[in-house]
């Protein structure tokens, strides 16, 4: 049984708790399903960002965000990962994204709201809190606010919020998001 991940309400049965985070869903999606099962080939190149890790030698992942969809009942914008040269589109990364603009107080309520519930779901994982300057801004005047549940696997799942400054011309956000491992290490790499 998978357990969605929502911004306002996260179910679960209280006789399972997940050790896998194949099991918890953010719009419908899971780690380990096809993009394809959501979205048609044309639509994933149409939101695709290749540029988006020009930075990197390495270019097994890619990035495509979906906004304003059918999918999106819970949030404003999705972004999900995959790799590149996968036919079937298998997703090891789903991130859901509202924005609040010069808002930032409402995401950290609503942030500790969901990491209240998570905490209840994921019993077995390691929570690890972190704050810190946001290092795209070079002013030093944005901030991130993130806590993480973290498995045994290296996956994770993390409740941030981004209160970034008016130099950056962002709108604050409010992140939930589900990783693989192998992304978060590919990731890491130059």
């Amino acid at each position: 049984m998978k357990t969605l991940l929502t911004l306002f309400v996260l179910f679960f049965s209280s006789s399972v708790f997940a050790d896998d985070i194949s099991d918890f869903e953010i719009e419908g999606m899971s780690i380990g399903d096809s993009l394809l099962d959501y979205f048609n080939e044309e639509e994933i190149k149409k939101n695709t960002g290749f540029s988006a890790y020009d930075y990197k030698k390495d270019k097994t992942f890619v990035l495509a965000v979906f906004s304003k969809t059918l999918l999106n009942k819970h949030y404003d914008m999705i972004q999900v990962h995959y790799k590149r040269n996968d036919k079937k589109r298998i997703i090891y990364a789903i991130n859901g994204m509202n924005f609040y603009q010069n808002n930032i107080d409402d995401c950290y309520d609503e942030k500790d709201k969901i990491v209240e519930e998570i905490s209840l779901m994921f019993v077995n994982a390691e929570k690890r809190n972190n704050s810190g300057k946001h290092s795209a801004d070079v002013s030093g005047k944005s901030n991130v606010v993130q806590t993480a549940f973290v498995f045994v696997s290296g996956d994770y799942v993390n409740v941030s919020c981004y209160d970034w400054s008016n130099e950056m011309s962002y709108a604050d956000k409010l992140v939930v998001g589900i990783v693989k491992k192998e992304l978060n290490t590919w990731l890491s790499s130059n």
